[in-house]
């Protein structure tokens, strides 16, 4: 069966980047779904955001076209209002800490 992105929610979008996240753990190459997991950044769910998060944390390299998207992604959780999100965010900050994102975001992250 073919699944259209269109079509697929938020709880398949998790559930799917989640295995992809699994298949890479064993192991194999995973070079697409990326686009996916920034998908599931924009979620206000918490477990698609923090599936998200972790894809991008262990996966996502600065190199990545999709870069960019995970910066406005991250920018955008750290002006929440949501403690969780701004958790979810400085979490990812963190585990990826390049300078890329230091300049980017170092004046956003809340005191």
């Amino acid at each position: 069966a073919v699944v259209s992105t269109q079509s697929t929610g938020g709880y398949q979008k998790k559930k799917y980047v989640c295995k992809l996240l699994f298949i890479f753990l064993l192991g194999n190459d995973v070079d697409f779904g990326h686009m996916e997991a920034v998908d599931l950044l924009a979620s206000n769910k918490y477990t698609e955001k923090q599936i998200g998060y972790l894809f991008i944390s262990v996966m996502m390299h600065h190199s990545n076209d999709l870069y960019k998207l995970v910066i406005q992604a991250i920018k955008n959780d750290l002006s929440s209002k949501d403690p969780v999100h701004i958790c979810l965010a400085l979490t990812c900050i963190a585990n990826i800490g390049t300078p890329e994102i230091a300049e980017e975001i170092g004046d956003e992250i809340p005191k």
